[in-house]
């Protein structure tokens, strides 16, 4: 019998059962559109057959008869998050490394996991707990890189609320779901400020940064986290921006690659020029001559407008580490919420997920 790595069982927060918004999805992608995707088509046997045929040459995987190797990919949301992979594509880093990569929407949560358990993907790009939780409870997942190393969100009030302590008092903020990092990271802001999760201020589940905003303008909640380009939204109808969560936790691999522990063992050629491919589109995006290109594309694939791209261009960049390297303290912080909420057992070993080898210049 096949596990089941929803989010849905991770209902518990901190000893106490979290509460949900009225009408609101706990599984909602985490972006602003959320696109119905069809399961990607790739079978098992054709994705290892396509693995197998990859040998090294000259540090670049390739197909042994030549040909490109296809990669089919997935990604949690459709934000300029994920604009190394764009670029990847669209620019021919991938190709030149010897791979057909493809990429898609995926939903978040248990749906993208279960695309690399069930052999529907190779590699996902999706957030760091998801991975964790289902590595944890038996899936073959493993975490290889890091699309960022900062978190992207910024926290957004009501208008009457001048500092995070004015949240007390019993009042409502909205997360994404249960066992994210939307919800780590609102709870490390409540402690920070000396207010109790669940106790001070109600953590809500509320669906991604669309359904969060939603929320927000009914008046359902006093604050939420919000990441671009949903912030420029909340910014259009008058919410305020109390706090970059970046500026208050350092470093936090929000996006993160995953790919199945088997592909690790049995082809970690393949799994390098993926990395490699990925690392090259990032060094290609910081170079001030390729803005203007690299804002089209995302354009392209997000379908935001100039002004939405351009300022989320702007902000996500430094969040981009050049090889791709998972930052290995900001893991360990997020592993520490995990058990601390019972979303992990405490006797869990992160090297069960961590295969951070492959990455361009590891050692």
């Amino acid at each position: 019998m096949s596990k089941d790595f929803s989010r849905r069982r991770f209902i518990k927060v901190g000893g106490t059962a979290a509460v949900a918004l009225s009408g609101a999805a706990l599984l909602a992608a985490c972006g602003d559109s959320t696109p119905t995707t069809a399961p990607v088509a790739t079978t098992a046997a054709a994705t290892t057959a396509a693995a197998a045929s990859a040998t090294t040459a000259a540090g670049t995987t390739v197909a042994s008869t030549g040909a490109l190797i296809p990669v089919k990919t997935g990604f949690a949301s459709t934000t300029m998050n994920f604009l190394p992979w764009f670029v990847a594509i669209d620019k021919g880093m991938f190709k030149q490394n010897g791979m057909d990569v493809t990429t898609q929407f995926i939903a978040a949560g248990s749906t993208i996991v279960r695309s690399l358990a069930s052999n529907d993907t190779m590699f996902i790009a999706t957030a760091m707990e998801e991975v964790v939780i289902a590595n944890s409870q038996g899936a073959d997942v493993v975490l290889v890189s890091a699309m960022n190393d900062q978190t992207p969100y910024t926290l957004w009030v009501q208008p009457e609320i001048k500092t995070v302590k004015d949240l007390a008092g019993g009042k409502k903020v909205a997360i994404y779901a249960n066992a994210s990092s939307a919800e780590i990271q609102m709870r490390y802001l409540l402690e920070q400020n000396g207010l109790k999760p669940m106790t001070d201020t109600l953590i809500l589940p509320a669906g991604g940064n669309s359904e969060r905003l939603a929320a927000l303008k009914s008046k359902q909640v006093s604050a939420t986290l919000l990441s671009p380009p949903t912030d420029l939204k909340a910014e259009a109808e008058g919410f305020v921006r109390l706090a970059y969560m970046k500026d208050i936790i350092k470093k936090y691999n929000h996006e993160v690659v995953a790919t199945q522990g088997k592909l690790v063992r049995d082809n970690p050629a393949l799994v390098k020029a993926f990395l490699k491919a990925q690392s090259e589109a990032i060094i290609w995006l910081k170079k001030p001559e390729n803005k203007a290109e690299a804002i089209q594309i995302g354009i392209k694939w997000t379908k935001a407008t100039l002004d939405e791209a351009t300022k989320s261009y702007d902000f996500l960049l430094p969040m981009f580490p050049d090889t791709g390297a998972l930052d290995v303290g900001a893991f360990d912080f997020a592993l520490e919420a995990m058990v601390k909420n019972n979303y992990v057992d405490k006797a869990y070993k992160k090297e069960q997920v961590l295969k951070l080898d492959l990455v361009p210049g590891a050692k």
